[in-house]
């Protein structure tokens, strides 16, 4: 009797909490704007999240045409809609989505903003690789003509 009160509790809260902290940290792929407020948004790896009822949309054979097909079902319920796709490298998660569309954070960055933060942190981190690499080349050099 005992164990099938536990079978049917559900997951833990630090199951739940683990899961929902992956599903924030996932990439976001397409954020959908009505009146510069997003109205939905969609994943890499995740669903869509939307605030109204999108009823029935049909899923595509690639998330570009999944994202056109949301984007044309909220163009029936809202008129204007902006869509804004992401990288999967600009650091903008499905956690940044929901905050700022709920009202608990702060608005996003702009796909090209967010694109730029992206690029030039890879600049960075290259130019010390490569900083890291022209330090050892030259201490080898020094230890070739003896002056160390």
């Amino acid at each position: 009797m005992q164990d099938i009160r536990e079978m049917s509790a559900g997951p833990s809260q630090e199951v739940m909490d683990q899961q929902i902290a992956k599903q924030n940290a996932d990439p976001i792929h397409t954020v959908f704007r009505a009146n510069g407020k997003i109205v939905a948004f969609m994943g890499t790896n995740t669903g869509v999240t939307s605030t109204n009822g999108l009823g029935r949309v049909d899923w595509g054979a690639s998330q570009e045409e999944t994202a056109q097909n949301i984007k044309d079902r909220l163009t029936k319920l809202y008129g204007n809609i902006q869509m804004e796709t992401y990288s999967a490298e600009s650091g903008v998660t499905v956690g940044m989505a929901g905050d700022e569309m709920f009202g608990r954070g702060p608005k996003m960055p702009a796909p090209e903003a967010a694109f730029k933060t992206a690029n030039e942190a890879n600049f960075v981190t290259s130019r010390l690789k490569t900083s890291a690499e022209t330090l050892a080349l030259f201490q080898e050099a020094r230890k070739w003509f003896g002056r160390e």
